[in-house]
């Protein structure tokens, strides 16, 4: 039986696992995807901020997956007439049933400190 894939986002900059001094992330992203429940993806692409402007960037494997998924394209769209921020685009991800999968607890450190 396969799984479906669930259709989330993550916020790097947020993520536990990003919060070390020797993570060099840009300076603001979100990957976009379909998820699978136990872990790993069918396929991922993110939203990079920079100084200039935001990009999304989808290497070739992601292809179909960003083919799969058209809102995105119309979310950034309609984003597009006002300076998007990571907040704009995650909550109109929410809207339309994207999950955040951000993780921001180390749930290993967590259950250590019983």
């Amino acid at each position: 039986m396969d799984q479906k894939p669930i259709k989330a986002f993550i916020i790097s900059n947020e993520a536990w696992y990003c919060q070390r001094p020797e993570t060099k992330l840009p300076k603001d992203e979100v990957l976009i995807g379909q998820y699978y429940e136990n872990g790993g993806c069918k396929g991922e692409f993110s939203v990079r901020w920079n100084d200039i402007a935001p990009r999304l960037e989808v290497y070739q494997d992601a292809w179909i997956t960003l083919s799969e998924m058209p809102e995105i394209i119309e979310i950034l769209s309609r984003l597009n007439e006002n300076e998007i921020t990571p907040k704009d685009l995650t909550n109109a991800l929410t809207e339309i049933g994207y999950e955040d999968r951000t993780e921001r607890i180390n749930k290993k450190e967590r259950y250590n400190d019983w």
